[in-house]
């Protein structure tokens, strides 16, 4: 949810602008280059990046650094001055302004602090081996903590997954094809996701699983044209 909270923002409010950065990439302090350039005399000192590309080429958009906890002490130290300054200086002392973007960093920290609920979010991301320190998470406007998906939230999610994937179908078969499905269907995903260990990502892979291959198959297998099938818990039916 954490990383789709960002495409929506971007999508909203930016025409889908955003660039995504993993910093389970940047573990090093040298590193660092990868975002700003590397140094003078050093090989790769004259070649641009997608990150700096990026800034310069839109004056607003979303920038998105994934598990934020994962970076080095270098790469944290530069986005300190980039919250403060809302500026980036690369490898050639040239300033890149940030002011215009929304800015993105995602953890899961947290995930197993269960037991700290009492503590406040901002408090907690600063615990452990991986913790984040005080004066990075008191750079940010707003923390939010993601809870585990309700039975709501998960029907919605998986509702939502189904209605894109039929859309999908509609476009790319040439035969006039309609497609139901009931709450069998939804809840034997949803079921099926694991969403204990892959979040709402393992919806993704249920509706695949579950839904897309099967619906497919039945399409090419049974030579399906100009009608409505019903997709079931257990069965597809041919109106």
């Amino acid at each position: 949810g954490k990383t789709e909270t960002a495409k929506t923002v971007a999508k909203l409010c930016f025409d889908n602008k955003i660039h995504i950065i993993d910093m389970t990439s940047f573990k090093g302090d040298a590193d660092v280059s990868r975002l700003v350039g590397g140094s003078p005399n050093y090989v790769g000192y004259s070649d641009r990046n997608d990150f700096l590309d990026f800034i310069d080429n839109n004056v607003s958009g979303v920038l998105l650094f994934d598990e934020i906890e994962k970076a080095s002490k270098g790469c944290l130290d530069l986005l300190l001055r980039m919250f403060d300054e809302g500026e980036i200086i690369d490898a050639k002392s040239h300033t890149h302004s940030v002011k215009n973007m929304v800015i993105f960093c995602t953890t899961n920290l947290t995930q197993d602090q269960m037991y700290l609920d009492d503590c406040p979010i901002e408090e907690r991301l600063t615990l452990g081996k991986y913790a984040l320190r005080k004066e990075f998470v008191g750079r940010f406007d707003n923390v939010v903590e993601y809870k585990h998906l309700g039975k709501d939230a998960c029907k919605e999610i998986t509702q939502n997954i189904l209605d894109k994937s039929i859309q999908k179908f509609s476009k790319q078969t040439k035969y006039n094809i309609g497609i139901k499905y009931d709450d069998g269907l939804v809840n034997k995903i949803i079921k099926n996701a694991n969403m204990e260990l892959f979040g709402a990502r393992g919806i993704k892979t249920a509706v695949q699983n579950i839904f897309i291959n099967p619906v497919s198959e039945y399409i090419i297998t049974n030579d399906i044209k100009d009608t409505t099938i019903f997709v079931k818990e257990n069965q597809i039916i041919n109106n």
